[in-house]
């Protein structure tokens, strides 16, 4: 800061206005010599808000047909509906300039609306046979119209056990966050795909690379072009969502089975499988480095229609990206779930146990046709279990969940390194296994009034360390908020009122 010396030797912020204003000098050097009152100075409270509304009209009419199969009347149901949604989010004033410690964000804003018609029928076959019927039309104000449909089928061999299979495509529209979200800064590394190029290398990355006079300077200069530490980490951008950017589309097969163990005791199992195409997600910054780049000199923009900027010494200042329909997905593996209800006292206890194996997850890339496979990673991992334990007495009932997330790997694929060196994370790729514990209770005043308390992370468990360099942690909180509580043990408390 600015600073002078008042009549008595003591440094002073030099503005008259700062100082009326309660200006304390801030000296960052040394050990000791930042003052309390200096940091109240510089702090403010970090704030955002945020608003999300939805507008839901919908009109159904259903009953059974005077058709009669050997299991009964064919059900038939249709009916129209209409949804408005909006979103805002505005990071602050202070964020939206980049003067807080955090990376500068734009505020988001923006709707859409869906009109949809639909239709579901369901044909008892037999006594214990079923068959499921359904088919929607969808009508969406930034992607147009688009057709899905369901095909399901039960059957019960034995009075405990029913056996189900369905087949049916599904869309996923864009939200406002992929159409609308503002603008978010990012430095997250990103590869120069010039790095290495000579006065004599060959490809059209090269010779892509030499067209652009400061790029070529260096390699004339130097006989390569190389960056320093400092140029490779220096590289900016920012990421936000993208108007233009279209549904997603899905083929989704499951078969399963339900087993009504006895009256307390219930268990199901389904093994699912289903291919995403045109999956939404924000393109990778060195993406868009490699599709500029790997074009024919003749088609060459070095500006990646203004997604790149570059320096006057040919290093990398800004490498922008957004939403877009990038990829094929491929998952599948199986859910199992065991429910358990039984009256102990004058209350009930019941015991639900939720468990998921991710057999794959993959991506496939539209832009090359490769395929990454992410099962066992952070935000993937194999194996992922909830148990959720509670007991209700009169107008009161007590809960424990527990969550846990199974040991994983940070990358299978390389795709993370020692951020000062660029070596190969080693050991500290794996991330070891988590559990938390969620407490609460909830008290039923009457129909109208609902009291709830209860503890998160009630052990305060620490989320694993993923620094910058890591394929999962995000910046500024060095860990995935995806698959770890980032705010360790907290309290809670809320009243719920209906009219």
């Amino acid at each position: 800061m600015d600073v002078t010396e008042d009549a008595n030797g003591n440094l002073v912020c030099a503005s008259d206005i700062a100082a009326m204003q309660g200006c304390v000098p801030l000296n960052l050097f040394g050990e000791g010599t930042v003052s309390q009152a200096a940091v109240d100075y510089v702090s403010t409270p970090a704030k955002a808000t945020g608003t999300a509304e939805q507008f839901v009209v919908q009109s159904v009419i259903s009953g059974d047909l005077p058709l009669e199969l050997a299991g009964g009347f064919v059900g038939l149901a249709g009916g129209l509906e209409y949804r408005e949604e909006k979103g805002t989010y505005s990071p602050g004033d202070l964020a939206q300039t980049g003067a807080s410690s955090t990376n500068k964000a734009q505020p988001t804003d923006g709707s859409f609306n869906t009109s949809d018609v639909f239709v579901e029928t369901r044909l008892p076959v037999l006594m214990n046979w079923s068959i499921d019927l359904a088919a929607r039309y969808s009508e969406h104000s930034a992607t147009g119209g688009a057709v899905t449909w369901n095909v399901g089928t039960e059957y019960e061999p034995i009075e405990s056990v029913k056996l189900r299979a369905s087949a049916a495509t599904a869309i996923r529209t864009p939200n406002i966050s992929d159409l609308y979200s503002g603008n978010g800064e990012t430095f997250a590394r990103v590869n120069d795909p010039c790095v290495g190029v000579t006065a004599t290398s060959e490809g059209n990355i090269a010779e892509n690379c030499r067209s652009i006079d400061s790029v070529n300077g260096r390699i004339q200069s130097a006989g390569e072009f190389e960056l320093t530490s400092a140029e490779t980490q220096g590289t900016g951008g920012l990421v936000g969502g993208n108007p233009d950017v279209q549904e997603e589309t899905a083929d989704t097969y499951s078969v399963g089975a339900i087993w009504q163990i006895n009256e307390e005791l219930s268990a199901t199992m389904d093994y699912y499988k289903i291919k995403v195409e045109d999956a939404i997600s924000v393109t990778s910054r060195n993406l868009v480095l490699e599709r500029c780049y790997d074009v024919s000199p003749g088609s060459f923009d070095p500006t990646c229609s203004d997604q790149v900027l570059r320096s006057s010494n040919g290093v990398l200042v800004d490498v922008n990206s957004s939403s877009s329909n990038e990829n094929i997905i491929r998952t599948s593996g199986v859910d199992f779930e065991m429910n358990y209800r039984t009256q102990i006292a004058d209350g009930m206890f019941s015991a639900d146990f939720i468990w998921n194996y991710t057999d794959e997850y993959s991506i496939e890339s539209i832009y090359d046709g490769s395929t990454t496979y992410y099962a066992g990673e952070i935000t993937t991992p194999e194996h992922r279990a909830n148990l959720n334990l509670a007991y209700s007495l009169d107008d009161v009932s007590v809960s424990w969940r527990i969550r846990h997330w199974d040991s994983s790997v940070d990358s299978l694929n390389g795709e993370n390194y020692n951020y000062t060196t660029g070596a190969a994370y080693g050991d500290y790729n794996n991330v070891g296994s988590v559990t938390y514990h969620d407490i609460s209770a909830r008290y039923y005043l009457n129909d109208n009034f609902e009291f709830n308390v209860g503890i998160r992370n009630a052990f305060d468990k620490q989320p694993p360390i993923l620094p910058q360099g890591s394929n999962t942690g995000a910046t500024g909180i060095n860990t995935a908020s995806q698959a770890y509580d980032v705010t360790g043990r907290y309290y809670f408390a809320g009243v719920t009122m209906s009219f």
